[in-house]
């Protein structure tokens, strides 16, 4: 007996050491600082840059990118869990990777370095902490993560495409190769035929809708967003996953408002039904549903920063030379990112209010009395920029409504006593 004792006092001896080892009281890296606008026109070009659609059939092409912008992707992932701090450090022939996770008032501490080899980089040198982990062991939970994740199959699809990984001060290129199963295998990693029977389902059920409607009738948001969720809901009902039925249910509506439509990016979606041009409106104007439902998907396919980010860019483009900065822009953009949140974090509710008919004021607050068409000389002379305080206190006043609607608040009662035509005045939120 007493030797099963002090094996049990050794084992958890053992457990409390490597405990202390992995865990400190400090970050190695400090928390991601919250994407600027700035951030978003660099990830723009960096998505144009990197679009694969350029590439020339069976030639190699080289595709760079610096450490900054990977930076910068690393930021929006780490958004998804407050307080996280990631870094790379691109040296010759070699990548250093830093990451800060909080755990209980102590720190995470991941450092791990990538080695240039001939093909694809081999990992070395882990640490948790002052605890050193076997290559081996931290590959298996990498790959086990990443299954978790559902990000193992695009991973393995990149890996079929890029030839090569080479490490530059300050920047990684990528040697890609496109040969003739590329799409296919692209389409099998990033959108999995789970996916694409969904997309052809919602497509259906939105062609269908707009059958049934006069070409270039005005027609309220809220009355095609009624008929997709409808369908999320009985989907969800029926044992589907009621965040990726809502997920689908929003990239359906954007990709289509976008007017590109599903075979832009899908080629066996050649053969979907198409739709006619989407004349809708939200509180009277045609432009707001663009703003909503385009946020609104991206918060829901990558997070509310990057929708944010986007939008700031887009006024901020607009303000040097196009129709000028617009407040009530940026409060649909948010609205929309918002509603995107969400419906992944709080599926079931979004459902619940946006499978009936609605009011438009469940989707987006009063915004009549925000300035718009600024140039971006008056916005910084009125609001002292994005920085001044006349900015932050109209973002917070925005914000503040956005928290009165309904639909942000799953305690409240849905506003289901019909949908507001896009003629009506809006309700203002209390």
């Amino acid at each position: 007996m007493k030797w099963i004792l002090r094996g049990l006092l050794a084992l958890v001896l053992g457990l409390a050491i490597l405990v202390a080892l992995a865990l400190q009281t400090a970050p190695v890296v400090p928390p991601t600082a919250t994407p600027t606008t700035a951030d978003g026109a660099a990830l723009r070009d960096l998505v144009q840059r990197l679009d694969p659609r350029r590439m020339v059939h069976l030639r190699p092409a080289l595709l760079a990118a610096t450490e900054s912008e990977l930076n910068l992707l690393l930021s929006l992932a780490a958004q998804q869990r407050p307080g996280t701090g990631v870094r790379l450090d691109v040296q010759d022939a070699r990548l250093l990777v830093r990451a800060s996770v909080p755990l209980g008032g102590f720190w995470l501490n991941l450092q791990a370095e990538l080695q240039q080899e001939e093909g694809w980089p081999s990992l070395h040198g882990i640490r948790l902490g002052h605890l050193p982990l076997p290559a081996s062991l931290t590959r298996w939970a990498l790959l086990a993560w990443l299954d978790r994740q559902n990000a193992l199959e695009p991973l393995r699809a990149l890996r079929f495409l890029a030839e090569q990984i080479r490490f530059r001060p300050g920047q990684v290129h990528v040697m890609l190769r496109w040969r003739p199963d590329s799409v296919e295998r692209l389409l099998n990693g990033v959108w999995p035929p789970a996916e694409r029977e969904r997309a052809l389902v919602y497509q259906q059920a939105l062609a269908g809708w707009a059958s049934q409607r006069q070409a270039g009738t005005p027609v309220s948001l809220a009355q095609v967003l009624t008929t997709l969720f409808a369908l999320a809901e009985q989907r969800t009902a029926a044992g589907a996953d009621p965040a990726a039925e809502n997920r689908m249910a929003l990239l359906t509506l954007a990709v289509n408002m976008s007017g590109r439509g599903w075979a832009k990016l899908l080629p066996m979606a050649q053969a979907w039904p198409a739709l006619p041009p989407l004349n809708l409106r939200l509180v009277g104007r045609e432009d707001f549903p663009l703003h909503w439902a385009y946020s609104a998907a991206i918060a829901a396919a990558a997070g509310g920063p990057l929708s944010d980010i986007i939008g700031i860019d887009k006024e901020l483009a607009d303000a040097r030379g196009g129709s000028g900065f617009s407040f009530n822009d940026l409060a649909a953009d948010r609205a929309g990112s918002r509603v995107g949140e969400l419906a992944l974090s709080q599926p079931l509710h979004v459902q619940r209010l946006l499978a009936r008919p609605h009011a438009e004021s469940l989707l987006l607050p009063e915004v009549a009395d925000l300035p718009e068409f600024l140039t971006e000389a008056q916005l910084k002379q009125l609001y002292g920029g994005l920085n001044g305080p006349g900015y932050r206190r109209l973002m917070a006043l925005i914000e503040s409504r956005i928290q009165a609607m309904p639909l942000m608040n799953p305690g409240l009662p849905g506003i289901t006593a019909g949908t507001a035509p896009a003629s009506q005045p809006h309700n203002a939120p209390p």
